[in-house]
């Protein structure tokens, strides 16, 4: 199947990824995959592993996320973090 642009938005939008969400980014993309409309560095690489806040969803261009110096990802290398529960201590 070839992927437009427009197949990648409809995409990101229903895979529940919003601003605010803590995100790892599971692997590398190759460019223009899926319809993202971007490309990937290999200075991007670094990231991969490594968990960041999403700061902007730009359309096509994938998601922003912090630390990351502007760089968008596709949504699909990112999976949501759920946040852990620390389990409540009994009182004795």
């Amino acid at each position: 199947m070839k992927y437009t642009e427009n197949h990648y938005t409809v995409a990101q939008n229903k895979c529940g990824l919003r601003v605010g969400d803590k995100v790892l980014v599971k692997r590398k993309a190759r460019s223009l995959e899926r319809g993202w409309g971007n490309c990937w560095l290999k200075s991007m690489d670094k990231f991969v592993g490594n968990i960041h806040k999403i700061t902007s969803i730009v359309g096509s261009g994938g998601i922003c996320l912090s630390g990351t110096w502007g760089y968008l990802f596709p949504y699909f290398v990112l999976e949501k973090v759920e946040k852990i529960k620390k389990p409540r201590r009994k009182s004795e």
